[in-house]
């Protein structure tokens, strides 16, 4: 009995499998065998580097391409990011809850009971936008405010237009 793989090893013996190269069916008796020749594990192994290697081909021309056209790429990350928050922002309302800011670029979204230590740790901007989107906009635990009623309520508790009011 081998204990090595948690149980008999006569199981294995006259196993039928596929070849992992030409599809051809094959009588085994190891377990781990998926090749019916050395000559199909040769051909696998070859067409697996060129794989390899034409993914990293990609990968080069990709980092190329960005390279020399930094500006182009720039502005159109910059685009998407624009398109991300405006849909995020139209949202949760497209004004702050509090004041009735609308400009765009002056809002963000708030926790409505902080973070209290349950933030996705690394997640921001984007990656928030997305799991936001995923979620279906959840009201419940976010809204939309501008930056100084955001940095207000986190530093003093309570936003000042609500202090004055």
């Amino acid at each position: 009995m081998d204990r090595s793989r948690g149980g008999d090893n006569k199981r294995y013996r006259g196993h039928e499998r596929g070849c992992k190269t030409c599809g051809e069916k094959f009588v085994t008796n190891v377990h781990q065998k998926t090749y019916c020749t050395p000559k199909c594990q040769r051909e696998w192994r070859k067409g697996y580097l060129n794989e390899l290697n034409q993914r990293d081909t990609t990968r080069l021309k990709k980092k190329i391409y960005v390279q020399n056209n930094i500006a182009k790429v720039r502005e159109s990350v910059r685009r998407s990011n624009q398109t991300i928050k405006h849909l995020i922002i139209n949202a949760y309302g497209g004004r702050c809850v509090c004041c009735g800011e609308a400009e765009i670029d002056f809002l963000t979204i708030d926790h409505i009971d902080g973070l209290k230590g349950k933030s996705k740790q690394g997640e921001r901007g984007r990656q928030f936008y997305y799991r936001l989107i995923r979620e279906g906009f959840p009201t419940d635990k976010y809204q939309c405010l501008c930056m100084n009623c955001n940095w207000g309520q986190r530093f003093q508790g309570i936003c000042p237009h609500a202090r004055n009011k």
